[in-house]
């Protein structure tokens, strides 16, 4: 196995977004569903947590580990290890890939399952949420891409009602569209809820058509 770990905290390249420093790339209200972090003595390496579509907690991998839970026993869950390259699959679909970008990055997707059977996709062409009855937490038709996150707590946070990016942390960019540009220090965010998007804490600069 060629297990991907850093000595030093790796920038990581989620739905075209950058996250550096950033600890909790991903998650679900409370339950952080991607994370980097010193899990072992070696250095830091990633730590997922799994569900099934019903939202049945099934297991935590943790580098090249997985841990299942008592429900989790009978699911068929594997890690899959090539070079430079970790990926997790769940009944026979990848459901998570990251990849050895450089020396001090990892580049990835997902499409993941959180608690109340909610369905978290983050990858270069969408990024998005539904809830188990296939209603959308967020307002559609906006994308966020080519981001960069310094420093926030959690990178992307979905709630049972919205999306946020950013918040706190050092410093945010990111492309909203074809519409504008959001650049902020010192903690500037951006909302997606069912109906609006909300921007607080930054400049939002317009863009010509």
């Amino acid at each position: 196995m060629d297990e991907i770990i850093y000595q030093s905290h790796p920038d990581v390249v989620i739905a075209t977004n950058t996250f550096r420093n950033v600890e909790t790339i991903l998650q679900f209200e409370d339950v952080p569903l991607i994370e980097v972090g010193k899990f072992f003595d070696a250095g830091y390496t990633t730590r997922f947590n799994v569900y099934h579509s019903d939202g049945t907690h099934i297991a935590v991998v943790k580098g090249s580990q997985i841990y299942l839970t008592e429900a989790g026993k009978k699911a068929s869950l594997k890690t899959r290890h090539e070079q430079n390259l970790t990926a997790c699959e769940l009944e026979g679909k990848t459901i998570i890939e990251l990849r050895r970008d450089g020396p001090a990055a990892i580049k990835g997707w997902a499409e993941l399952h959180a608690p109340e059977g909610v369905f978290v996709k983050a990858t270069d062409a969408d990024m998005s949420a539904i809830r188990g009855d296939g209603t959308h937490i967020h307002v559609g038709g906006l994308r966020l891409a080519n981001g960069f996150f310094d420093g926030q707590k959690i990178g992307i946070h979905v709630t049972r009602q919205q999306i946020t990016i950013g918040g706190g942390g050092r410093s945010a960019r990111v492309e909203i569209g074809r519409i504008a540009t959001f650049r902020s220090t010192g903690g500037g965010k951006i909302t997606f809820g069912e109906s609006d998007v909300r921007i607080s804490g930054g400049d939002e600069q317009q863009r010509k058509q």
